[in-house]
């Protein structure tokens, strides 16, 4: 579409108010303009999105842990239905692989900010990654 085109190349798109600056409208135009901002363009939600710190974000507006916006971190909303209750402010949920995409109940960990806390403090004492995971292992009694 051509404004996909401007998009592309960085050129500036009016805004309908913009557009409308100045102009004279009836009130029966005001109303068809208000109609159509309501239907099929309204922005509609979308059940899935990436937040740029790369956590999956799902709209679950009926869990009691969902912001006002009705979205709630998918991996807190695995573990939640896991433990079949809502998770409490001070419990984290991590990623044992570290990928923040894969919310497999495998690699999912319910920790407590303390001992979330002294893992990460493990890992970059010994390495980081490889650090944490040995931490982990050793908190889950495998060394």
């Amino acid at each position: 579409t051509i404004r996909s085109r401007l998009r592309k190349f960085g050129i500036r798109i009016r805004s309908v108010s913009e557009s409308l600056e100045g102009r004279e409208l009836s009130e029966a135009h005001k109303k068809q303009l208000s109609n159509l901002a309501k239907g099929r363009n309204a922005r509609k939600p979308k059940k899935r999105i990436l937040t740029p710190a790369g956590y999956i974000e799902v709209l679950a507006p009926n869990s009691p842990s969902a912001r006002p916006s009705g979205y709630i971190f998918e991996h807190r909303l695995i573990m939640e239905k896991k433990l079949g209750r809502p998770l409490k402010s001070h419990e984290i949920v991590h990623h044992i692989d570290g990928n923040k995409q894969n919310n497999k109940d495998e690699n999912l960990l319910l920790e407590d900010k303390n001992s979330h806390e002294k893992g990460y403090v493990g890992g970059f004492k010994a390495g980081y990654i490889m650090g944490f995971i040995n931490a982990l292992n050793r908190k889950r009694g495998k060394f």
